[in-house]
């Protein structure tokens, strides 16, 4: 049943010969995937997505669609939760950085959240391939419901809501920045502009510090890599209550391969500690994201991503998230 290694071989070889003609005509900019954990508690925090380390003087301005379906039905002696629903989430992103070594982004989200309309295509999905569903099959489609007990804290969220959500702002300092690699820190600030009481903010201010390098090879491809590293401090939140974490580590990897100089596949991974002290894998389980996508760059100073995220650590992030990015860099002079 398995690949022969000699047909693997050509397999490999053939991607290789397809991908040669555009080495050198790799894009000049590259980005990770924005990956956001939408989870209804997880998507509070300030757990920044991914970015490349490279700055640039000028502005940049992002947006960013998601829309992620939840369900979890979990219950054990002292706990119990419930997360039927589904988010929306668009952020508009500006940054300016100057002098090469420095920038300041701002970013701001709009945040929904409600019964949806992806519960029949993702039973549909399960049921095509025979998958489990956790039990998503035995509630009614396209409810809402957010509810969790234990002995601390209790809430039980039926009506569903939107706002602009939590605001982050983040000062970025490059730390080295080579033609093929680049590193950057970042001390970023989320702030309590969401509602608690609707979901779209966690009623808290958050701090948290970031590493990221990137790099334009591996092994010689026309592949750009992407990696990040950082730390949360949560501040006290009286949604997540007493048993909350109050420090959070996050880190990513992924990969931007240029299959041609318009097109490029993206594959990332993406993960951070659980938000609380819980029994319950929803809660207190470190979670696992895998993301895949495709990018069309029309020209330098435009790319536009299209995505589609998986909890490959089940419950620690929604069962699947959708997602479009558009992303706008100032154009140089000589390049199209």
């Amino acid at each position: 049943m398995g690949i022969k290694l000699s047909e693997l071989q050509r397999f490999l070889a053939g991607c290789l010969l397809f991908s040669a003609p555009v080495w050198s005509q790799v894009p000049a900019t590259s980005e990770p995937m924005w990956v956001e954990n939408l989870a209804p508690l997880a998507g509070l925090v300030g757990l920044p997505p991914q970015r490349a380390a490279t700055l640039s003087d000028g502005l940049r301005i992002d947006t960013h669609l998601a829309i992620a379906s939840h369900f979890v039905a979990s219950e054990s002696l002292a706990e119990a939760v419930i997360f039927d629903g589904e988010t929306t989430r668009y952020s508009l992103a500006v940054e300016y950085g100057w002098q090469e070594d420095w920038s300041l982004r701002l970013t701001v989200p709009w945040v929904t959240h409600r019964g949806g309309f992806l519960d029949g295509p993702v039973n549909d999905w399960h049921d095509a391939f025979g998958l489990s569903d956790g039990g998503r099959a035995v509630f009614p489609e396209n409810q809402f419901r957010y509810q969790y007990s234990s002995d601390t804290i209790e809430f039980d969220y039926l009506t569903g809501g939107d706002s602009i959500g939590d605001v982050r702002l983040e000062l970025n300092r490059s730390l080295f920045q080579d033609p093929d690699q680049s590193a950057t820190l970042t001390l970023g600030y989320k702030a309590a502009t969401g509602d608690a009481m609707n979901f779209t903010g966690s009623g808290s201010e958050d701090l948290f510090v970031t590493f990221r390098y990137s790099n334009a090879g591996l092994w010689q491809l026309p592949v750009s890599w992407h990696t990040q590293t950082g730390f949360t401090r949560v501040g006290s939140s009286k949604l997540l209550g007493p048993d909350q974490r109050n420090g959070l580590w996050f880190a990513g990897f992924g990969i931007d391969w240029h299959i041609t100089r318009r097109w490029s596949f993206l594959a990332q991974l993406d993960s951070h500690s659980g938000l609380l002290d819980s029994s319950m894998t929803a809660l207190g389980d470190t979670s696992g994201l895998l993301s895949f996508g495709f990018r069309f760059s029309p020209h330098r100073s435009w790319m536009f991503d299209v995505g589609v995220i998986e909890d490959i650590v089940v419950e620690t992030a929604p069962d699947v998230t959708f997602q479009a990015s558009l992303r706008w860099r100032p154009r140089r002079s000589g390049l199209d």
